[in-house]
């Protein structure tokens, strides 16, 4: 699944994928027209039903990635056009990666863990190059006392970013719906709440017809709204 708005017109798209033993297919629900679509275009590959997936400058990205191969893959699908892109990634392999929209920009983090340091890095693709380069990395060590690090030692410990401050603070949430904030004056990374539901928010993202609503849960009755 897949949701995004298309940058030429403005239309907002919810996207959906079939993959059978040998049929795979896409699908576009258009929220002004509330019906789906069937594209001609089919899939470049297999993607999983649980990946995570960003909408990024009028694409949406999914990044998946085979830990027994030593293999990732980017699929691109541009909301106006309609068509899929394989798109190139990091040079290094991302196996807890996960893929996301941090300051209007494509960027896969990635958990280094089984290592002392215990690292998370940020790699960031220039969109017109589409090439990748570092802009965060900073360590998980136990002198954060942040109680994520205590366990994160398996590749299916991932965290995702959120989104920076003005203050360049990096706030990212982990495989456990920890929420964690990273202090670039101190370097230090802070559990910020735990325990709780981790989810993005866009304001204004769509339009809210009240009227229409109204019409047609209510019969058309007037409310004088």
């Amino acid at each position: 699944m897949g949701f995004g708005r298309d940058i030429v017109n403005g239309n907002y798209k919810v996207v959906r994928m079939c993959f059978q033993r040998n049929y795979s297919y896409c699908e576009i629900l258009e929220i002004n027209i509330g019906v789906w679509r069937k594209l001609k275009r089919k899939p470049l590959f297999y993607v999983g039903e649980r990946l995570k997936s960003a909408f990024v400058n009028g694409s949406i990205y999914w990044l998946v990635v085979d830990s027994y191969y030593q293999t990732q893959k980017i699929l691109a699908l541009d909301l106006h056009t309609e068509e899929f892109r394989s798109v190139k990634t990091p040079p290094r392999f991302c196996k807890s990666g996960q893929i996301a929209n941090l300051e209007d920009r494509l960027v896969i983090a990635v958990a280094h863990t089984g290592n002392p340091d215990f690292k998370f890095g940020i790699w960031s693709m220039d969109a017109q190059e589409e090439t990748w380069s570092i802009t965060y990395s900073f360590p998980l060590s136990s002198s954060t006392r942040s109680s994520y690090v205590s366990r994160c030692s398996d590749w299916w410990h991932w965290c995702m970013p959120l989104a920076v401050s003005k203050r360049g603070n990096i706030y990212f949430y982990d495989n456990e719906k920890k929420l964690h904030k990273y202090c670039s004056d101190t370097g230090l990374v802070r559990g910020v709440t735990f325990g709780c539901i981790v989810a993005p928010f866009v304001e204004n993202l769509l339009r809210f017809e009240v009227q229409l609503l109204l019409d047609r849960r209510l019969g058309h009755l007037d409310f004088g709204i």
